[in-house]
């Protein structure tokens, strides 16, 4: 049985088990019998790009947030919810017009859509009805944005650790 290993590092053996240099050569510890262990240091330097611990990068803080992003966010924002406004003053308008030509098609309304003024009321319903879902969607979108933009401007960008261990992964940043 061969194992590969790196220099610096305290092994046990047992017998059968062989150390692999990094040039591929096997050194099987000659003193160690059957059943018993020896503990072996291996103390020769390690081959150019052979496995290394990583080294920790200097933490740096990320640059703040893109200017044009926030900007761009905040005026898509401002440009969903002014149109989901002019919609929705729009709608009012249309249901005003539909009203309207309900009472003037005489005491029964268009009761039985005979009139062509009820059609009319009935057109003007509909336009009502698309209006408000279209400013609702605006102005449901313009918020969307707005908080995404919101979270992108304010989001922590000090340095951050990830932490893999054996219970768990642990993420800590500065905020």
């Amino acid at each position: 049985m061969h194992r590969n290993v790196r220099a610096g590092i305290a092994l046990t053996l047992a017998a059968g088990v062989s150390l692999c240099a990094p040039d591929g050569r096997a050194e099987p510890p000659s003193d160690v019998s059957r059943g018993a262990t020896r503990e072996v240091e291996l103390t020769s330097p390690a081959p150019p790009g052979a496995l290394r611990e990583p080294q920790p990068e200097p933490s740096q803080a990320r640059s703040g947030p893109h200017r044009t992003v926030v900007v761009g966010g905040i005026g898509l924002s401002a440009t969903f919810v002014a149109l989901g406004g002019v919609l929705l003053i729009g709608a009012e308008k249309r249901q005003e017009a539909s009203l309207a030509s309900v009472r003037s098609a005489g005491p029964n309304g268009c009761f039985r859509m005979r009139w062509p003024m009820c059609h009319e009321a009935v057109a003007a319903h509909d336009e009502m009805r698309a209006f408000r879902s279209v400013g609702f969607a605006g102005l449901i979108a313009g918020g969307a944005v707005l908080a995404a933009t919101l979270g992108y401007t304010f989001f922590p960008r000090g340095p951050a650790e990830v932490r893999v261990s054996g219970e768990g992964i642990a993420v800590t940043g500065t905020f």
